[in-house]
């Protein structure tokens, strides 16, 4: 997924602007999420082992 709900003021962030660190959640069902950003893929948030869809 590529927007995630910052967990400090709920707004929404894309995962190209986003910063390692801070919670995030899958706006989608509230669970958390990981940011995944590197130099090769596309940065991108993946919801954690064993929760989210």
């Amino acid at each position: 997924m590529l927007i995630a709900r910052r967990g400090d003021d709920r707004g929404r962030i894309e995962a190209a602007q986003a910063a390692k660190g801070p919670a995030y959640t899958c706006p989608g069902c509230g669970e958390p999420v990981t940011l995944a950003k590197g130099r090769i893929r596309r940065p991108y948030f993946g919801h954690r082992p064993g929760g989210g869809l």
